[in-house]
């Protein structure tokens, strides 16, 4: 089972997207859906899975 957390879109690179984790760093991912730099997103298997909302993110990620 993995666990996934929620990342913020910082650069959009074609179908390629950074995504930051704060304190967790960054990885490039496959941005497969639309999304955008500014929009929080699930990643699993370095593939964008889906958006969420800033208030669902910032919610799980401050109670880290």
């Amino acid at each position: 089972m993995c666990i996934s957390l929620p990342g913020k879109i910082v650069r959009v690179e074609g179908n390629n997207a950074i995504v930051s984790y704060g304190e967790f760093g960054e990885s490039e991912v496959q941005n497969l859906i639309s999304a955008g730099v500014g929009e929080y997103v699930i990643v699993a298997q370095r593939m964008v899975v889906q958006k969420v909302s800033e208030e669902d993110a910032l919610c799980v990620l401050n109670g880290l």
